[in-house]
Parts: C-alpha cells; sequence; structure tokens
C-alpha cells in the first residue's frame, strides 16, 4: 500500500491550518509594536500552545502515511512533510521569542518599530507558504528559497537606521540605546534569520514533493 493522495491532503490541509496561525500570530507581533499590550503577549502565547498542539496533530498524520509509505520515495515524502512541520513548530517558536523582546523592549521604554518591515517581510512569507502548500506552484517555491536574503538583508538595514535616528539625544542615553539594542539585534536577529531559513526549508522541501508526485 502506497501513500495517496487523499492521504495527503488531510496533511496538507493540517499544515495550511498551522501556517495560517503563525500568520495570526505575526499580526498580533504588529500589534504589540504599535501599542504595547500584554494581553496582545498573552494572545501571542495561546497561538503558540495552539501552534504547537497543531505541529503534534500534523505528525500523527505523517506517521500514519509513514506506515502506508513502503516505497522509498514514500518515504522521503513523509520525511519532507516532516521537516516543513517542524519548521512551521520552530518558527513558532521565534515568534514567542520576538514577542519576549518586544515586551522588555517596551518595559525600558524603547521603541521597536524598526521591527514593523521585519513581521511585514515574515506575513508576506508565511502567505506564500500558505499558498504554495496548497497550489504546489515550483515557481513560487523558487521565490521563497530567495525570499529569507531580503529578510536578512532589511534587518541590517534597519537596525543601522534606528541608531541614526537616535542622532540628537545626548551621548549617555545614545550608549545605553545601542547596548540594549546589540543585545536585541542579537536575539531578533537569530530570530528572523531563523524564520528565513524555515521558510526556505520549506520551500526546498516542498519542491521535492512537487517533484515526486505521480498518483
Amino acid at each position: 500500500m502506497a501513500i495517496t493522495r487523499e492521504n495527503e491532503a488531510l496533511l496538507r490541509f493540517q499544515l495550511i491550518e498551522t501556517t495560517n496561525k503563525l500568520i495570526e500570530s505575526f499580526f498580533i507581533l504588529k500589534k504589540m509594536i504599535l501599542r504595547s499590550e500584554n494581553k496582545d503577549f498573552d494572545q501571542v502565547l495561546i497561538l503558540d500552545n495552539l501552534i504547537k498542539l497543531k505541529t503534534l496533530s500534523s505528525l500523527n498524520t505523517i506517521i500514519i502515511n509513514y506506515q502506508m509509505a513502503p516505497l522509498g520515495k514514500d518515504l522521503r515524502r513523509n520525511i519532507s512533510y516532516t521537516f516543513i512541520n517542524q519548521s512551521l513548530k520552530d518558527i513558532a517558536n521565534s515568534s514567542l521569542n520576538i514577542a519576549n523582546f518586544l515586551m522588555k523592549s517596551s518595559k525600558e521604554g524603547y521603541s521597536t518599530k524598526w521591527a514593523l518591515k521585519m513581521v511585514d517581510l515574515i506575513i508576506e512569507g508565511l502567505q506564500m507558504i500558505s499558498i504554495l502548500i496548497e497550489s504546489e506552484n515550483s515557481s513560487e517555491a523558487k521565490n521563497i528559497i530567495e525570499f529569507d536574503k531580503k529578510i536578512n538583508i532589511e534587518f541590517e538595514t534597519l537596525i543601522i537606521d534606528s541608531f541614526a535616528d537616535n542622532k540628537k539625544e545626548n551621548t549617555i542615553i545614545i550608549k545605553e540605546k545601542i547596548k540594549f539594542l546589540k543585545i536585541g539585534y542579537i536575539i531578533s536577529a537569530k530570530n528572523f534569520e531563523d524564520i528565513g531559513d524555515k521558510l526556505k526549508t520549506i520551500a526546498e522541501n516542498i519542491l521535492y514533493i512537487i517533484g515526486t508526485a505521480n498518483f
């Protein structure tokens, strides 16, 4: 018995649902940047837990499909779906890490509006992923593979611009802010870069799935 399109259709539906919940989470991050309310962080936390449950459900579906995959090709497709599922879970973890940084920044009185463009880019990337999982369009997958480069370049530009905006403040405040933002840079850079890498991983594995489909 081999995996059928019907078996994979359920799995793709679950992955799309998870991706859409991630999009919802990043829209809440936008609200946090603009207004910094505790209830927004609580919503991100709730969504993080929900996404983890959804990825667990998808993993169960993958295991069921694995039991129906006697062929090497079918096994490799299952592995690809596992990478996609884990990548979505990792993006959720990064989302929570960014939310924590935004809350800390707000309490310290530092603006994080520089991160708004980054969050918009992540939302755009996730929307592309959601469409890609449903459409299985190889051209779209190749666009996403290049998307993480755009994320990295944009982040570096924004962090430099954020320092430039501080030029009217006195030297002590600037030094304190730069020290704080350097810590934030390390945290945020790792998470934003990780998300770009995960989007690329998802696209690469969907490309394999597209290339091996012969139902």
